[in-house]
């Protein structure tokens, strides 16, 4: 096999094994949601209203059962 098309090979191979996973976390009765953002810091206070608003979003869908 010829370099380029090993890359190719090696490339498809990374790119459908992230897809694969999409689903971890997930089964017929819970949905596991994570979050990665600072909490403290300059940045703290973009993370915390970011933890509010999906707070926020997970009550309202809880709401709607």
């Amino acid at each position: 096999m010829n370099k380029k098309l090993r890359l190719w090979v090696l490339a498809i191979l990374a790119f459908s094994g992230g897809l694969a996973r999409a689903e971890t976390g997930v089964t017929d009765r819970e949905v596991t949601v994570g979050q990665f953002a600072a909490f403290s810091g300059p940045a703290g206070q973009l993370g915390q209203r970011m933890r509010a608003g999906i707070d926020l979003l997970l009550k309202l869908a809880h709401a709607g059962e």
